[in-house]
């Protein structure tokens, strides 16, 4: 009986030293290998995100830079009836009637019976937080620039028009322009006036080209 028991003791002992590997692995806990995964699912998205954030906003700076840019367009002759309600009728309508009585009164002399019944402006125009803003020089009492070949003081006025109505942002009495009468556009490339509008500071300017020579006028207008 006593062999018997020591024997199984032995037995157990045996056991108990040659298990303790495999009751770990069987029973180790599997928590932190979830928590892990968790965390590398949680992980990812958010990277994600933020790289995809950062591509946004790589590919948006450019094109606010692009939209900030000044804006500039040369002035372009353009005729307009004295007898209509158009725009540039409507932007100097208080010297129509006195630019329709002369042409009126051209008509009359000898050979003057096709002269038409028009105005002369020297234009350009830009679309401005949904609002077109016209610039718009009159070839009517102009002064002469010092004998100067296409260079006269003419009067400008800058105005606003959104939803049919009008209004007057600017009125330059004198402006230094370079005007063609026989041109469509300006005399040449090589000289013309031109007007930029500048959206950082919602300001409009004038300068005078003459081949590779730049003049910056002094007179500015406000866009509001």
């Amino acid at each position: 009986m006593a062999r018997a028991l020591a024997s199984l003791r032995r037995s157990e002992k045996q056991h108990s030293l040659a298990d303790p590997l495999p009751f770990r692995q069987r029973f180790a806990p599997v928590a932190p290998a979830r928590v892990r995964a968790s965390r590398v699912a949680l992980t990812n998205p958010v990277k994600e995100f933020f790289m995809s954030a950062a591509l946004i906003l790589a590919i948006l700076t450019p094109l606010s830079a692009s939209a900030e840019q000044a804006i500039s367009h040369r002035l372009v002759a353009q005729t307009f009836s004295l007898t209509d309600s158009n725009l540039q009728a409507r932007v100097w309508s208080d010297r129509v009637p006195e630019m329709l009585k002369f042409r009126k009164y051209l008509q009359s002399t000898p050979g003057g019976a096709d002269k038409p019944l028009v105005g002369v402006v020297y234009t350009a125009s830009f679309e401005v937080e949904r609002k077109q803003i016209v610039v718009s020089v009159i070839s009517n009492n102009c002064a002469n620039a010092g004998g100067v070949p296409n260079l006269l003081f003419c009067p400008t006025r800058v105005v606003s028009l959104s939803g049919g109505k009008l209004e007057v942002l600017g009125d330059i009495p004198d402006l230094l322009v370079t005007v063609s009468e026989g041109d469509a556009l300006q005399s040449s490339a090589r000289k013309a006036t031109i007007v930029t509008y500048d959206p950082q500071i919602h300001q409009i300017t004038f300068a005078n080209v003459d081949g590779g020579e730049r003049t910056e006028l002094p007179q500015k207008v406000v866009v509001r």
